[in-house]
């Protein structure tokens, strides 16, 4: 009996040498899925633990049965034409959940921008603070951050480099490279080229080259950028609202409360509201309108918080606090722009030449002005470099004064200048008898002399109100008062009597000049005989 078998035969190709190692790729990645679990088990006995649950889809039968469906459908077909043919969903499916981020972490320039902020933000407060810098030392820890940054920049800088490198590579390798592989697998499954083909096939290549190798990489650096600006507008979104937690805190006009006027009841303030540690605690202030009100207390004890927590900048932790009608604030450091005089006491509101001339003239700035070549136009550097402290001092409080408000909070404005001048300040512009008599005033300051013609005095000592009234009952009922009002009247005393010594030394020498010939303006005759 003979038993005749047909094989369906095909022509031998260079295909073939190829296909016996690609089998063994499966193996491979089922090895190396199952290899961990076998380790694990020649150290210790396995649980149901140490494998993971799969689903109903993925186990290894319904694969299985998967793949020898689709076998049976297709005879002679190379192994890794079946795997593809049977899963190409979810390779498909999985390639299109990892292109994303693949893309995204090749094609970012996240940390290189990153990197470049805080850079520029630590050389920006290095730079504003080179006083503090010099002073406590801190040249070399600074300059080893701003280089460790710099390090990390650069980094970045040249991962992107190489990554733009390969993809010029790329744009230009991609056409010859692509072909090859095109044409030569082609060739290698013994199948003939001709001519309308071959060109063909590299228009098609040609076509799709500027798009994949050009506008492709544009178009990932651009959602870079997106994603850039994306997450800046998330954080600030996301940032804490600005909430006063339900107290009662409002800086507007009340129905029944005069503009001008502030109170405070058992009021405690803190800068941040998730701290509970209040820097001002149980503060009983009433501001009347048209009241001089001066603030003294020693350094350190939160004289500036009070006029902070006015302006509603600290967060109200507990008690009420009620501030009526519009503020002007002279800062205790003067804030100067690169601008004119003018402008820096405008601060962009129209001029108005009675009140710009009166208030040039209370702030003692009419004799610099007039030193000036240009007047109140000569321009002044940024924070006022070419300005001395005293006149940066005057050029603050000047700008506060031209403001047309109800309340005005000076934080130590005389402290910059001269005895002689803080005088004239304080009485012909915060005292009661000066330019601003009829506003509310609130003064903190050190120099206490001045603090007798207030209206109500209040002593701070570590955030707590020690005592308020007038100055004359603070006398007798603070000691501490009593102490820095004495020691401040013996320094004005000193000062005064020294400015009396200099003036009769002056007067002595300008007599005896008057007297005395100038021996340097007489010429002695030279005679000579012959």
């Amino acid at each position: 009996m003979t038993i005749e078998t047909s094989v369906t035969s095909r022509k031998p190709c260079g295909f073939d040498v190829a296909q016996s190692s690609w089998k063994r790729w499966p193996a491979l990645l089922l090895w190396s899925w199952i290899y961990p679990i076998l380790k694990l088990g020649t150290k210790r006995q396995l649980t149901d633990d140490d494998l993971s649950e799969l689903s109903p889809n993925d186990k290894c039968r319904q694969l299985l049965n998967a793949f020898e469906s689709e076998r049976l459908k297709r005879i002679n077909t190379s192994t890794l034409k079946l795997i593809f043919s049977t899963f190409w969903r979810e390779m498909l499916v999985s390639g299109l959940l990892i292109l994303p981020y693949s893309v995204a972490k090749i094609a970012q320039p996240l940390n290189t921008v990153q990197w470049t902020d805080k850079r520029v933000k630590t050389v920006n407060e290095i730079v504003n603070g080179c006083q503090l810098v010099k002073m406590y030392g801190w040249e070399k820890p600074l300059e080893d951050v701003v280089r460790n940054t710099r390090e990390n920049e650069f980094k970045s800088i040249r991962r992107a480099g190489r990554i733009r490198a390969c993809n010029m590579a790329i744009s230009f390798a991609a056409l010859p490279i692509i072909s090859l592989a095109t044409f030569g697998s082609i060739w290698l499954m013994g199948r003939e080229l001709t001519g309308s083909q071959i060109f063909t096939v590299l228009s098609f290549f040609s076509t799709l080259r500027a798009p994949l190798t050009t506008f492709l990489p544009l178009g990932l650096e651009r959602l870079s950028e997106v994603i850039i600006s994306t997450r800046r507008i998330d954080d600030f979104m996301n940032l804490s609202k600005d909430e006063d937690g339900g107290k009662d805190t409002d800086n507007t006009h009340g129905q029944d409360e005069l503009a001008g006027t502030v109170l405070m009841n058992k009021a405690s303030f803190c800068w941040d509201a998730q701290n509970q540690s209040c820097l001002l605690k149980d503060i009983d202030l009433h501001v009347k309108q048209g009241s001089l009100v001066g603030v003294m207390g020693s350094i350190g004890s939160c004289k500036s918080s009070l006029l902070m927590a006015i302006l509603g900048e600290m967060k109200l932790s507990s008690g009420t606090s009620r501030c009526n009608g519009t503020f002007a604030y002279a800062s205790q450091t003067p804030w100067i722009f690169a601008d004119t005089i003018r402008e820096n006491i405008l601060f962009g509101k129209p001029l108005n030449p009675e009140r710009y001339a009166k208030v040039l003239q209370i702030c003692c700035l009419i004799p610099d002005i007039d030193s000036m070549a240009a007047g109140d136009l000569t321009v002044i550097g940024e924070k006022g470099v070419n300005l001395s402290g005293g006149q940066k001092a005057r050029v603050s409080l000047a700008r506060a004064v031209y403001e047309e408000a109800d309340i005005y909070l000076f934080d130590d404005p005389l402290a910059a200048v001269d005895s002689t001048v803080a005088q004239s300040i304080f009485e012909d512009c915060i005292g009661p008898d000066g330019f601003l008599k009829i506003k509310s005033r609130i003064l903190i300051t050190h120099q206490i002399e001045y603090l007798p013609k207030a209206d109500h005095c209040v002593l701070l000592d570590s955030g707590r109100v020690k005592g308020q009234g007038h100055f004359n009952d603070l006398l007798t009922s603070a000691e501490e008062v009593k102490l820095l009002y004495d020691l401040r009247r013996a320094q004005f005393d000193r000062a005064a009597q020294k400015r009396k010594h200099v003036d009769i030394v002056k007067e002595e020498v300008a007599t005896e000049s008057v007297m005395k010939p100038d021996e340097h303006s007489i010429v002695k005759e030279e005679v000579s005989a012959g």
